[in-house]
Formats: structure tokens, C-alpha cells, sequence
């Protein structure tokens, strides 16, 4: 088993299918109940928006002349798939506290920056994430990507736990790619953090800290020499497959700072 070092990695391949379920627009039955439908709009049990509408509502008439009189709505679903595809997809979204690293989980502030996946044009337009909100049939179709086709960078342990803390089930059910912080790797070897698969049960990829293998170096006792960091990379490699499986792909990202050579794992 081996692992893949790259900088510029995708959490799903550009040719990979979309759920079909986010080109539609549930319709949802009138009649019953009459206080279900001051329900409409509320969350599932997951967390996730419920986007049903009754059928005979303003609101279904709204979506039925968007559908019919926008220019972008009016497309073939699979060209507007593209369109939010390249929209919300593929970045990397670094996660950071945008008041400086916190003691206590409760002060943490979550800000984001996004960088392009691969190499792009000069002229790359960082996305605000914000297309979905801009009306129901949208939601429906493009939500669940900003999720699936973009990778969640974590510069500390407490940044990682307070996102995780904070995002519904059904949105960490949507999180493919995920690189993870030195100091939230050390715990999770421990056994001091959960499974990533079942913090985001569908996670296909993690990215590791570079600097994690270096320390994982093992030092000789008859002659002092230090383990080549090829066979402490299978190592590392070997022991996140051994807690998630052999189908999650590893990779390394960033520089080995002197600063993090004495931390040790095992």
C-alpha cells in the first residue's frame, strides 16, 4: 500500500456523477395535515434543508416561471450541472480562526480562503459559495457540491473540532476530502478523536502533514541512523488504511518546518 504526494489534489474526479436527486424539485402533496405545510422550508433530521413544496403553492409557481423564464435555468440540466460544477467546485477551502488560534472551542471564529484545486488562469475569481442561496432550484442542484468536490483544509486541532461541532450530519455525509492539522493527527493516532469515516462517513481522501512522517523517522539503536522517510511514509500510510480501510487515499501536503521536528508519534 502505498501514498500519493501531491499539492494539487481533487476530493472527486471532474467526470464523477452527481447525486441525480439535486436536479429536482420535490413536489409535495397538498391536502392532510394543514400545519405540515407551515412546516415547509424547515430542516430534515440531518440537517439539511427540506426543499419540498406544496404544488398548487405561490412558491411552486415561482419555481415553475424561474425554471421557464431564466435564461440559466432554461438550460439542459447536465450543462447547468457543469455551470455549478465550475462554480463551487473544485477548491480548496482553507479553514482557519479568523481571531488567531483560541484556547477553548467555544472561542473559535471560523473563517475560510479558497485557492484552486489545479493550475488555473490569472484571472481566477475566488468563490463566495453563496450560488446556492440564490433561489430554490439551485439549492437543489448545486448545494451538495460545495461538500463533495472541494477539499477542507484544517490549520489546528481546535479549528477541525469546532467545524465538525458545527455541521449538520447530512453536510459531513457530503464531505469526501478532508487534510487534517499535526496536531489533530497526533490525537486521532491515539485514539483521542474518532474514525474519520465516521465523522464524514463518505470521506475518500485525506490529506496528512508532511512533517508527520518526518517525525515517524525511527532512529537505529546500533548505529544512530535514521529510518529513510519512504518507509516511514508506508508506515503512516499503512496505519490510517489499517483504522479506515484500504480504499481511502493518502496523501501528504506542505514543508517540514524545524519547528514541528520534535513532536513524536510513536
Amino acid at each position: 500500500m502505498g501514498s500519493s504526494e501531491s499539492n494539487n489534489h481533487s476530493a472527486v474526479d471532474r467526470g464523477s456523477k452527481i447525486p441525480d436527486e439535486r436536479t429536482k424539485v420535490v413536489k409535495k402533496k397538498t391536502g392532510g395535515n394543514p400545519h405540515k405545510n407551515l412546516r415547509q422550508g424547515l430542516l430534515y433530521r440531518n440537517g439539511l434543508m427540506n426543499t419540498a413544496i406544496a404544488a398548487r403553492s405561490d412558491m411552486m409557481k415561482i419555481a415553475k416561471r424561474n425554471s421557464n423564464e431564466s435564461p440559466l435555468l432554461r438550460l439542459p440540466a447536465e450543462i447547468r450541472s457543469k455551470i455549478w460544477e465550475y462554480a463551487v467546485g473544485y477548491h480548496q477551502i482553507e479553514v482557519y480562526d479568523a481571531y488567531f488560534a483560541r484556547t477553548r472551542l467555544s472561542n473559535v471564529q471560523l473563517s475560510h480562503v479558497s485557492r484552486p484545486l489545479r493550475a488555473t488562469t490569472s484571472g481566477f475569481v475566488k468563490p463566495k459559495y453563496a450560488l446556492p442561496t440564490v433561489c430554490r432550484q439551485i439549492y437543489v442542484e448545486a448545494a451538495a457540491m460545495v461538500y463533495t468536490l472541494n477539499n477542507f483544509r484544517f490549520d489546528d486541532r481546535n479549528v477541525m473540532d469546532c467545524f465538525i461541532k458545527h455541521r449538520a450530519l447530512g453536510q459531513r455525509r457530503l464531505i469526501t476530502s478532508v487534510d487534517v492539522s499535526i496536531a489533530y493527527f497526533r490525537l486521532y493516532t491515539t485514539g483521542a478523536r474518532k474514525l474519520l469515516r465516521q465523522t464524514f462517513p463518505n470521506i475518500k481522501r485525506i490529506g496528512v502533514p508532511i512533517v508527520v512522517a518526518h517525525n515517524a523517522q525511527r532512529i537505529s539503536p546500533n548505529n544512530s541512523q535514521k529510518e529513510l522517510l519512504e518507509d516511514a511514509k508506508k508506515r503512516v500510510v499503512n496505519l490510517v488504511k489499517q483504522k479506515e480501510g484500504s480504499d481511502l487515499k493518502v496523501e501528504w501536503y506542505g514543508e517540514c518546518s524545524q519547528n514541528f521536528m520534535n513532536l513524536h508519534f510513536w
